[in-house]
């Protein structure tokens, strides 16, 4: 039998490729403080002018968001097979401005359900972080690795 090692890898991504990486997807999970618990929801979003926004119904999000605007934001993905993920901290905040609402394009998003959403918010970043993993499986040449059922269990 070989050991398998199993070595773990990760990059720290640039700014700049925290932002492509946001770019590259639309949908990603808000992170909100409700009561004394965080709480997360996926929601479907854009990126204007380093900007974060998105779309919501009436709910327990939107009022979390109003008593507790600090939110956290995180994607993830995959590149040429490495997966990796963005982490963007910052400050949420429903949009009364149809100026930026149209601007920004969020009122064009597509509802990942059909449900009505009619508050638009932007999340403005004070904090964005990423990583890119990679995993190195190695197992000696000379051997092959073997792979044992568990015991079974009497009834």
């Amino acid at each position: 039998m070989s050991t398998v090692q199993t070595t773990d890898h990760s990059r720290r991504l640039t700014q700049d490729e925290c932002r492509d990486r946001l770019a590259s997807t639309d949908l990603g999970r808000l992170a909100v403080l409700s009561h004394d618990d965080i709480d997360i929801f996926p929601v479907n979003f854009l990126v204007w002018n380093e900007l974060l926004y998105f779309r919501s119904g009436p709910g327990a999000k939107m009022i979390e968001i109003t008593k507790a605007p600090r939110v956290a934001f995180e994607v993830e993905g995959t590149v040429s097979g490495r997966p990796w993920s963005v982490l963007v901290k910052g400050i949420a905040q429903r949009l009364s401005d149809d100026s930026e609402i149209e601007a920004s394009g969020v009122h064009r998003l597509r509802p990942t359900d059909k449900s009505e959403k009619w508050n638009y918010v932007r999340i403005t970043p004070h904090a964005m972080t990423g990583f890119e993993f990679v995993a190195e499986i190695q197992t000696s040449s000379s051997q092959t690795a073997e792979l044992t059922a568990p015991p079974s269990r009497p009834h």
